[in-house]
């Protein structure tokens, strides 16, 4: 699917680009989509062509800030930002994820970019992309 594309889509759907290996990503992935209100997120790898066309686009490093992006309406989002977006989209209780918009950005954010920065020492990685149920599959773009 080329950017364009991807772009056009996250109009009817938010679109959430995340590490395919990591353990803890993928763990957020399955809560996200078991929550899913009205069945609208998809999901792209960044092990994907379509990420790495997209961060190419961007002049994105995403070795360097390891962060999830959120595409919504052309628009997109980083770091805690997608949680506070993505919560509008979740069954309760998951929608009050949202109040972390109260805690500064620069606060929230860095506590992130720590977890970020060490997920894969402590929940995890996987040599390749992890597997997901056929249900889930349905949801990825690629």
């Amino acid at each position: 699917m080329s950017i364009e594309e991807i772009e056009q889509l996250s109009f009817d759907n938010p679109i959430v680009v995340y590490d395919g290996q990591c353990f803890l990503c993928h763990r957020a992935i399955q809560l996200m989509f078991n929550q899913d209100k009205n069945n609208v997120i998809r999901f792209l790898r960044i092990q994907d062509d379509s990420a790495k066309q997209l961060f190419k686009k961007l002049n994105y490093d995403f070795e360097k800030d390891e962060t999830v992006f959120l595409i919504l309406n052309g628009t997109y989002f980083t770091h805690t930002d997608v949680t506070i977006e993505i919560s509008r989209f979740l069954k309760m209780p998951y929608r009050l994820l949202s109040v972390i918009k109260i805690v500064p950005s620069n606060i929230r954010n860095f506590v992130y970019r720590w977890i970020a920065k060490n997920r894969y020492r402590w929940f995890g990685k996987s040599a390749s992309c992890i597997l997901m149920t056929k249900e889930m599959q349905e949801k990825l773009i690629s």
